[in-house]
């Protein structure tokens, strides 16, 4: 159930990564659609707040990415091996689909807009690769009862990142869509060989979402929507640009929270720790069908004759 769930989730996302590069990269329209929301954002940097945008952004540079990363698989090493491999795997495919992706568009688009050191090569967003792939390795690492948690905290980062490489238009919000999603579908697939190959007990299915994180989330979203568009008020933008605008900020936030809020639910319990809490409605354990079976098990338990 959580493999299929798993893998569902990592072919969507590759699907989203090629649909978003045709449309922004294939047709003009998609083009100059993606040139205007990234207007819409520049009015984000303020001269107030562009300091914490430029932290917020270069927290993903090499340094401070490969100290993350190697903290995050010593963790995960000495509680289980298969899935320091899989953040690895996550970390470094993501990293070099993102760079080879680069390099085979290079020269498709050339920029646009004028306010912001572009890269020369561009799609998608490494920084918004690196931040999702960051959270949703963070939420592999995670035991499992903080595993949610977790999740929310390392979502709100990677969309503060994204948002402030938008800001600071470093990229475009194609470019941040697709790195999102390409992390995405590496982290998914992960997760589907975790679920796969280790071994747990079928009996138990796999949490439930919460209603608080999908309350947390839209109110995010709708938050983030309603201050990128009040802020770009004063920008000469067509209408149709505006609600392109607002639904782009949306799923920006909808896909940082909701791909570790998925991997939090889709990842299997942790070695030897399966069968501590068997969650409500699911079949009971060998030894509750046992003492069903025998109900004179339990008085013998409870004299000690067992």
């Amino acid at each position: 159930m959580r493999a299929r769930a798993a893998l569902t989730l990592a072919a969507g996302s590759a699907i989203g990564v090629v649909a978003i590069g045709v449309g922004a990269l294939a047709f003009d329209a998609g083009r100059r659609r993606d040139a205007a929301m990234l207007e819409g954002f520049f009015a984000l940097d303020r001269s107030i707040v562009e300091p914490l945008l430029r932290v917020l952004a270069l927290s993903v540079e090499p340094v401070p990415f490969g100290c993350a990363v190697l903290l995050l698989t010593a963790a995960a090493a000495r509680r289980d091996p298969r899935r320091a491999l899989v953040i690895l795997t996550i970390v470094i495919g993501s990293g070099v689909t993102a760079q080879a992706l680069k390099l085979l568009i290079d020269g498709i688009r050339q920029p646009s807009f004028d306010t912001g050191p572009f890269e020369h090569f561009h799609w998608p967003s490494g920084h918004a690769t690196a931040a999702t792939a960051l959270a949703l390795s963070a939420v592999i690492v995670a035991p499992g009862a903080k595993r949610l948690v977790v999740a929310l905290v390392a979502g709100c980062w990677a969309l503060a990142v994204a948002y402030a490489t938008l800001a600071l238009t470093w990229h475009y919000p194609s470019e941040v869509l697709g790195g999102i999603l390409l992390a995405g579908a590496w982290a998914m697939a992960g997760l589907a060989g975790l679920a796969r190959y280790e071994t747990t007990d079928p009996r138990l299915r796999a949490p439930s979402l919460p209603p608080a994180a999908i309350a947390l989330t839209a109110g995010l979203a709708s938050a983030a929507a309603a201050v990128v568009t009040a802020a770009a008020a004063a920008e000469p933008l067509a209408v149709a640009d505006r609600v392109a605008l607002a639904l782009c900020t949306m799923l920006i936030a909808v896909l940082t929270l909701g791909l570790p809020i998925a991997a939090a639910i889709l990842a299997p319990p942790e070695p030897g720790r399966a069968g501590v809490v068997r969650p409500a409605g699911t079949a009971p354990g060998p030894a509750e069908d046992q003492l069903r079976a025998d109900p004179e098990a339990s008085s013998r338990s409870a004299s000690g004759m067992w």
